[in-house]
């Protein structure tokens, strides 16, 4: 009965790895477009103006740490 436990036990392990070993392959199939997505989105930000200077960032930022 022992064996059998084993085997199962096992048998759970084995489906979870192989079920691991294909999220990691879904992954690294999708790694090209995500490079080329990230690299179209970068062109297209560096050409949108900012929202904030920095010194508005750092007066907002300056006033949140005075809150705490």
């Amino acid at each position: 009965m022992d064996v059998y436990k084993t085997i199962k036990g096992l048998d759970v392990r084995l489906k979870k790895i192989e079920k691991e070993i294909e999220e990691l392959k879904e992954r690294e199939d999708s790694k090209p477009f995500l490079l080329v997505q990230e690299s179209s989105l970068r062109e297209f930000i560096e050409d949108e103006p900012d929202l904030y200077t920095l010194k508005d960032l750092k007066v907002r930022y300056r006033r949140k740490a005075k809150l705490f």
